[in-house]
């Protein structure tokens, strides 16, 4: 999403980048999953040409990119972003950890998910049961 939408002056690179070098990212990647859905041909044309293209013009770069709000992926991924950061910080929430670290583990959270310093990502409504403070919680292990 930076790499498309993002600003150079926070993420380091052009706008589009990804797309220019013909990267082919979860972005995309469900730009053409909702192209298929709308029976979007020329959509799905498009994004073929550009991945893993290696003559994308600055053109192709602002097509993409509209095709990318156009057809909601940007929208989708967006949620999806939001809802796995509100999971991470839901089982850093439940993990039992010092206040500090919870803190720090929840603003990398909110920089990882592209929020602005100081706002964390927010747990979502409690739908699934309380996770356990486990050492595989810690460490990357539970799903």
């Amino acid at each position: 999403m930076r790499g498309a939408f993002g600003d150079p002056a926070a993420t380091g690179k052009p706008v589009g980048e990804d797309i220019r070098e013909g990267k082919a990212t979860y972005l995309l990647a469900v730009a053409g999953e909702r192209c298929a859905e709308l029976g979007d041909r020329a959509g799905l044309g498009l994004l073929e040409r550009i991945t893993g293209g290696a003559c994308t013009t600055e053109e192709d770069v602002d097509r993409v990119l509209d095709l990318l709000v156009s057809c909601g992926a940007r929208d989708r991924v967006a949620r999806r972003v939001e809802e796995l950061c509100a999971r991470g910080a839901e089982t850093v929430a439940r993990a039992g950890l010092a206040r500090e670290a919870a803190d720090r583990i929840g603003a990398l959270f909110g920089a990882a998910c592209g929020l602005e310093p100081g706002r964390a990502a927010a747990p979502p409504e409690p739908s699934a049961p309380p996770v356990p403070p486990t050492l595989p919680v810690l460490i990357g292990e539970a799903r």
